[in-house]
């Protein structure tokens, strides 16, 4: 792969990253401002969401990859993830406007994220299942492409629920 392709793809998960994981940017920003620190220190949990989303989808894709020979466009998997990222931003829309409903808060911040995750699981097979012709194959995809996003998502760089 060629250097402009990687410096796309590690970019571009940068940024979906960053708005998956915006809910906890605010969740730190209210953090910050109880403690009456200096809102500049909101640098770090920009540079660690938009690492963690990169990190988890370069696992997922790698394993992938690794199994099945194919890895689906960086605009398809960007399509792909874009529930995920609406789940984030509606949480992190959930937490300016209910700061002080934390149950209600937190149940409908995890379904969000669940149903993004379902989606952007779905999605990933909806595209193997159009670009493997091998019977094998696809039921490789069916099987490997669920336990390796529940397995980078979930328990190697866990989505914060």
């Amino acid at each position: 792969m060629e250097m402009k392709r990687i410096v796309e793809w590690a970019l571009a998960l940068w940024v979906v990253g960053e708005v998956v994981y915006s809910y906890q940017i605010v969740g730190f920003y209210y953090m910050l401002r109880i403690f009456n620190a200096p809102l500049s220190r909101l640098w770090l949990p920009l540079l660690v969401n938009g690492l963690r989303f990169t990190l988890q989808s370069l696992i997922l894709l790698g394993v992938l990859m690794l199994a099945l020979k194919k890895v689906p466009p960086l605009k398809l998997y960007a399509l792909y993830s874009t529930p995920l990222a609406i789940a984030g931003l509606s949480s992190a829309v959930l937490r300016l406007s209910l700061p002080s409903e934390i149950g209600l808060r937190t149940l409908l911040e995890q379904l969000l994220l669940l149903a993004g995750f379902i989606l952007l699981i779905i999605g990933l097979l909806r595209h193997y299942s159009e670009n493997l012709e091998v019977k094998k194959r696809k039921l490789t995809a069916y099987i490997t492409t669920p336990l390796l996003a529940i397995v980078a998502f979930w328990i190697i760089i866990p989505i914060p629920l």
